[in-house]
């Protein structure tokens, strides 16, 4: 079936094509061309010139046991057993091929915990990955002593995968001796 907007065709792709929304092409082809129709017809022919196919997008493949991605954060507050409420610490750590994910909830959040989730992990896994990519994470920067110790002494443990960790973000954008890198501010400033 043919649209009643259809003999208007040029006219309304040059208005869409302006930015202008149906309604204002509604009014003024009402009052250019005495448009009997009603809206609803306008409305459904700018629908269909707007009209776009999706965007498209890289899917990024990975073999199975080659990457896992890790975050760790505070979640909601939580009424603990001493009466008051704590933000617990939530580490979530999922596989890539297969989206299988090991999650665990912790009232502590240093690098001592911080690696010994990652051993858990990959107990549940049964087996390590080649490489963990660390979500914005300020306890993974920098391995925690028993690790750093176990480098220093040539035995770090086989399973300990290749990490690489996203920049963590300051708020006020000095560089510091652990991220020289920050040069400038991740969040913009306000002016008015």
């Amino acid at each position: 079936m043919r649209s009643a907007c259809e003999a208007h065709r040029p006219r309304i792709e040059q208005q869409v094509a302006l930015g202008r929304n149906a309604m204002a092409i509604y009014q003024d082809l009402v009052d250019e061309y005495d448009f009997a129709h009603r809206y609803n017809s306008v409305k459904r022919f700018v629908a269909t010139l707007k009209h776009r196919d999706p965007e498209r997008f890289d899917v990024l493949e990975s073999a199975p046991g080659e990457e896992a991605q890790v975050d760790f954060g505070q979640g909601a507050p939580t009424l603990a057993a001493n009466g008051k409420y704590r933000r617990p610490h939530l580490f979530v750590m999922t596989l890539k091929y297969s989206g299988k994910s090991f999650r665990k909830v912790v009232w502590k959040a240093d690098q001592e915990t911080w690696a010994r989730l990652h051993e858990e992990a990959f107990r549940a896994f049964c087996g390590s990955v080649s490489y963990v990519v660390l979500d914005n994470l300020k306890q993974g920067r920098d391995p925690p002593r028993s690790l750093r110790a176990a480098a220093q002494r040539g035995c770090m443990p086989p399973y300990w995968p290749t990490t690489a960790p996203w920049p963590i973000r300051r708020a006020s954008g000095i560089p510091t001796a652990r991220a020289p890198w920050r040069t400038r501010s991740s969040t913009p400033s306000r002016r008015r």
